[in-house]
């Protein structure tokens, strides 16, 4: 929006000023990943724990072809807990952390939607550590099919058959 604002005003680009001295480029945001605010210069979690914390997680990615999980002890604080459930997050993985005070953990497991789920129990002879890929009890003939299903508006009363309460009755209150 100030770009434009500049630009209707006759701004061609490059620093503001008389003589084009400002800076070119606008200033940008900063993600800042702890609690510390401004003036502090040491922003924590730091990133090597980050840059860590990454490579674990991918190599879990790359290397968990089973329904596997990665957990991590009670050893870190809030914050690098918070860094490990963003980063999981970042990579699609789910995070759960379970336990009180200094039996604390965080787990780690694959996301998976239904089809992936079956393709994968299907790659694994239909059973893995956490599930077990079962045939239908059922005969299908007993699923409601398209016909048989009712519209909720073929379930409703025809509109002349609606009732309201009066507003004014006190009987309904």
């Amino acid at each position: 929006m100030g770009s434009k604002l500049l630009k209707k005003m006759g701004w061609i680009g490059g620093g503001i000023g008389k003589d084009l001295q400002g800076i070119a480029e606008p200033i940008q945001i900063e993600d800042l990943q702890g609690r510390k605010g401004l003036g502090s210069n040491s922003l924590f979690p730091n990133q090597i724990f980050i840059k860590n914390l990454r490579h674990i997680l991918e190599e879990f990615i790359s290397t968990n072809d089973d329904d596997g999980e990665l957990q991590f002890a009670n050893e870190f604080n809030s914050e690098e807990r918070k860094s490990i459930h963003k980063e999981a997050m970042k990579l699609h993985l789910t995070s759960n952390s379970y336990g009180r005070d200094g039996d604390r953990r965080i787990r780690i497991t694959q996301k998976r939607n239904v089809d992936q789920l079956v393709d994968h129990l299907l790659t694994h002879g239909g059973k893995t550590a956490r599930y077990e890929l079962k045939a239908q009890t059922q005969p299908r003939s007993s699923y409601p099919t398209k016909s048989t299903q009712r519209s909720y508006a073929q379930m409703a009363p025809p509109p002349s058959q609606w009732t309201a309460p009066d507003a004014c009755d006190d009987e309904t209150l």
